[in-house]
């Protein structure tokens, strides 16, 4: 299965959003707010979300400027990664899109379908907004 999030663009350089995404401190800012137990290093994080089994997540293929994934590790019920698609736009602004990529069943397909939609639309829109709201980033 797999979900994606509307294209959403932010008033920064692409290396700027790559190295951002590039380090799992700052993957918390994107989360919903039912999340708990938020723990993470630069190359690894976990966390529970309200009512679902305990999430963790590794870095996996990332491709300067263009890409940044992070893989379902350990504990993870589920074989999922999350993908930051990201797309120079001018020398100033940037393209992105987040993706879902999961192996399920179609029953459990069928009832996780929304939910995760639901996931990477919150995690585009928060990541343009902590953009557009932090300095330091650039």
């Amino acid at each position: 299965m797999q979900i994606s999030s509307e294209t959403k663009r932010v008033e920064l350089p692409a290396d700027a959003l790559y190295r951002f995404l590039n380090d799992f401190r700052h993957f918390g800012q994107l989360l919903p707010e039912q999340v708990k137990d938020w723990q993470a290093t630069p190359e690894q994080c976990s966390f529970a979300i309200e009512g679902m089994a305990k999430i963790a997540l590794v870095m996996g293929e990332c491709r300067e400027y263009d890409l940044v994934t992070y893989q379902s590790s350990g504990v993870t019920p589920i074989s999922f990664s999350i993908l930051f698609k990201i797309n120079p736009n001018l020398e100033t602004q940037t393209d992105y899109t987040v993706e879902i990529h999961a192996d399920m069943n179609p029953m459990l397909e069928m009832m996780a379908r929304k939910p995760l939609q639901h996931l990477v639309d919150v995690m585009a829109e928060k990541l343009q907004v902590v953009i557009e709201t932090n300095q330091d980033i650039r």
